[in-house]
């Protein structure tokens, strides 16, 4: 696995699995009910002091959900939310 060494480890002692391929990457749950799959990445921008990650998320029984997640700074985040959060 490829990434932040903490992040790595939270992630196998929740028991979550990865898989790696040409085209994508993604995540079993560890009861198998919920795989994650990364569409696309954006990697931290000193400039915009955030990074982004697009994934699909797939649900035995349910729709699949598309989600970005959002790491950075408090104030490159706060400068692109709302009061609802968005």
């Amino acid at each position: 696995m490829v990434g932040d060494p903490l992040e790595i480890t939270l992630l196998n002692s929740c028991g979550w699995t990865m898989d790696a391929s040409a085209d994508t990457i993604d995540m079993h749950s560890p009861a198998g009910g919920i795989i994650v799959s990364i569409i696309a990445a954006f990697e931290f921008s000193a400039e915009l002091a955030r990074m982004s990650t697009v994934v699909r998320v797939s649900k035995r029984g349910s729709p699949d959900q598309f989600k970005v997640l959002v790491k950075g700074s408090p104030e490159s985040i706060s400068g692109n939310t709302n009061a609802c959060g968005v």
